[in-house]
């Protein structure tokens, strides 16, 4: 759930910064397009944790049933 608080802020503070942004100037206006797309992704991703926390989807799980990687090929140790 912290990940998701971090999110938000993450969301709140791109929103802020995209307001404050002049469109006048054509610099920053492409510069404030790169953090609403950014926003965007975040967005999603916030959506697809929520998502996966609502099915109580376990992540090692969830990219094992992808295939990402073999469900025996983690034994908890960190290289």
């Amino acid at each position: 759930m912290a990940d998701v608080v971090k999110v938000e802020e993450a969301v709140t503070i791109i929103d802020h910064i995209v307001k404050s942004v002049s469109l006048k100037d054509e610099a920053l206006q492409y510069y404030r397009l790169k953090l609403q797309s950014a926003k965007a992704v975040i967005e999603a991703l916030e959506n697809d944790l929520a998502e996966m926390e609502a099915r109580e989807v376990d992540t090692f799980d969830a990219l094992a049933a992808d295939r990402l990687i073999k469900p025996d090929a983690y034994d908890g140790s960190v290289e």
